[in-house]
């Protein structure tokens, strides 16, 4: 008999009274419209913005919205954001490097990893919302190799286009493609 042979023909049995837990995987609808909205929940706290705004002070007018900061990545002159998706990171840094003023900024969101080429822009000059994928081929090719594979590497997933395309129907966007 080996040490594992202890757990052959064992059943677990569930008492009447436990309840399993199951969790809904949220839909790639379901982020688009997340990200939708705490993307222009957040850009209309930042139109709103006068003189003298502190990070303290951004980060309370963004949680009365329901955008929430991701406390573990933030310092004086940036507030990161949580997206609720470990692939989607939200900035907003202060153009200006201030402690106390955040009436120069500029907000992002971008992809990584499964949203690879999916980037989400606002900023002070302009105050244009504005949704881009970005194509890397426009680089053309390059003659080191290793730097090739990694530019390969970098396209944009196709998940993100589907992203990006269930965000742009939502509305409000200046879109861009490059």
């Amino acid at each position: 008999m080996g040490i594992f042979d202890i757990f052959k023909g064992k059943k677990t049995q569930v008492s009447s009274n436990e309840t399993k837990v199951s969790r809904k995987v949220p839909t790639l609808d379901d982020l688009a419209t997340d990200i939708h909205k705490k993307f222009h929940a957040t850009c209309d706290v930042l139109e709103k913005i006068k003189t003298k705004v502190s990070c303290d002070d951004l980060i309370k007018q963004l949680n009365l919205v329901g955008v929430s900061e991701d406390k573990y990545a933030s310092n004086s002159f940036e507030v990161d954001l949580d997206t609720g998706n470990g692939h989607l990171f939200a900035k907003i840094q202060n153009a200006d490097h201030s402690l106390s003023n955040f009436q120069r900024y500029s907000f992002s969101i971008t992809g990584i990893q499964d949203y690879q080429g999916l980037y989400m822009s606002f900023s002070y000059e302009d105050k244009k919302r504005i949704i881009h994928m970005a194509d890397n081929k426009m680089w053309g090719k390059m003659s080191n190799p290793q730097l090739q594979a990694q530019l390969d590497s970098m396209n944009p997933t196709t998940d993100a286009n589907k992203l990006y395309e269930l965000i742009l129907a939502k509305g409000g966007f200046k879109k861009t493609k490059s």
